[in-house]
């Protein structure tokens, strides 16, 4: 989802650069889209990550107006809270403390506030975004940091949306530092109906299914921090999901895939993870390493019980003058045979762009994937990003399955020096292409 931003100066003067990016960037979708539909005989695929990229006309007058409406309500809201601290790591750009010289017609109502010699701020700020499968959505979202090291600022959010196409999304999420940082907390709530599609499963799967998935999941962890740098702890998720409106004949309505009808699952184990970033969004420099598994010993609507392991390794070398070259490995797997939702898979806005979320699914998957990161002008980066990955029923597989690469180019709007950006990316391959639109990174 994506948090537009608003700032005025002092004078008066209405500055409203990030969202006009934002307004620019989409009226691009919305015209490129059209442009697509008149020329091409089939929808393109992926845009923003999911779905066909074809707006009806109705839904590009919608995404216009929703736009519009949303510029105007966030030039005279006050804008959320900003940081002080050059490169501390932050759990959101929103957690930052609130520029003084910031003014609103609407500042006597108390939408944000911040306590900066306490690093305590709050925020509430409406949401916009979209995606091809939901259409225009919107909501509003909440939530409240505090701590004394302004290195480790704890905090609580929560997200309240809702999209034309049907999608509700209910979330709350947390993150808290305790003893001085010798610990640290993690939960996650979330309840979602959402519309989407399944592909099949396997690396040459082209399938395509619609159904609409109702989901409550629920995930915590707690870590211990050993050194400056190194954690170790335990992370437990449950999940609870119901599969609806699916497609008449498909390999969901057969039930022919584990989970077809819904699932439930508990699952519980370690996680071990080194991070000596420079912060959290966008870091020059250092490396982050984790590496978790997670058992589930109940499986409701499945072929039993499974566990799943993950390695997530990135590098960020810096490059020159605030360049920096990004580098990703990732590599998941499973063991048996869990609901088709839980499979390890491929595609989406962050690792794979080009291809549509959770286009590839099966037990095992691998991708590897480098962007180059440089200023352009003003506020302004540009990237260039590569990716390439296999996915396979098992690791002695993997060889046989062929790599699918991907690729593209970006821009990025730095909203504050912690770092924290709005994304847009372009993605190409041969399976077609994807924009997106978001406010968090790829890595």
């Amino acid at each position: 989802m994506m948090l537009l931003h608003v700032a005025r100066t002092a004078n008066g003067a209405n500055v409203s650069a990030a969202s006009l990016f934002c307004v620019l960037v989409l009226l691009f979708i919305a015209c490129w889209t059209q442009s697509s539909a008149r020329q091409a005989q089939q929808p393109m695929l992926g845009m923003i990550g999911t779905g066909t990229s074809t707006l009806r006309p109705r839904h590009q007058w919608l995404l216009l107006c929703a736009l519009l409406f949303t510029l105007l309500l966030s030039s005279i809201l006050p804008c959320g809270v900003y940081a002080t601290a050059h490169d501390r790591p932050v759990a959101s750009w929103l957690t930052e403390p609130r520029d003084t010289t910031e003014t609103s017609l609407w500042d006597t109502i108390p939408l944000a506030g911040a306590d900066t010699a306490s690093n305590t701020s709050w925020y509430a700020l409406p949401l916009m975004y979209y995606t091809p499968e939901t259409s225009v959505g919107g909501g509003f979202s909440a939530g409240y940091f505090f701590g004394s090291d302004p290195a480790r600022i704890s905090s609580v959010k929560s997200d309240l949306s809702a999209t034309l196409n049907g999608e509700y999304e209910v979330s709350f999420d947390s993150e808290l530092y305790l003893n001085d940082g010798r610990y640290r907390l993690w939960a996650q709530v979330n309840a979602a109906q959402t519309p989407t599609s399944f592909f099949g499963v396997g690396p040459n799967s082209n399938t395509r299914e619609s159904y609409t998935r109702q989901m409550v999941d629920v995930k915590m962890r707690g870590a211990r921090r050993l050194t400056q740098a190194l954690h170790v702890g335990l992370r437990m998720r449950v999940r609870r999901t119901t599969i609806t409106s699916v497609d008449d004949g498909g390999l969901l309505d057969q039930n022919a895939v584990p989970g077809a009808r819904g699932s439930s699952v508990v699952g519980i184990g370690p996680i071990l993870f080194v991070d000596t970033r420079s912060r959290t969004y966008y870091p020059r420099r250092g490396h982050y390493v984790s590496l978790y598994a997670l058992t589930h010993p109940y499986v409701h609507n499945a072929q039993g019980t499974f566990t799943r392991f993950g390695a997530d390794m990135r590098r960020f070398l810096p490059m020159g003058t605030d360049q920096v070259l990004a580098l990703q490995a990732y590599a998941e797997a499973v063991t048996d045979m869990p609901p088709f939702a839980l499979l390890p898979k491929l595609g989406g806005s962050a690792r794979m762009r080009g291809y549509q979320n959770a286009r590839f699914r099966d037990r095992v998957t691998v991708s590897a994937q480098a962007e180059w990161r440089a200023p352009i002008w003003w506020r302004i980066d540009g990237a260039v990003f590569a990716s390439v990955g296999t996915i396979a029923p098992r690791i002695a597989e993997l060889g046989h399955s062929g790599l699918k690469p991907a690729g593209g180019i970006g821009m990025r709007y730095k909203l504050n020096d912690s770092g924290v950006r709005l994304r847009a990316d372009f993605a190409v391959s041969p399976d077609g292409t994807g924009l997106y639109l978001t406010g968090s990174p790829p890595f």
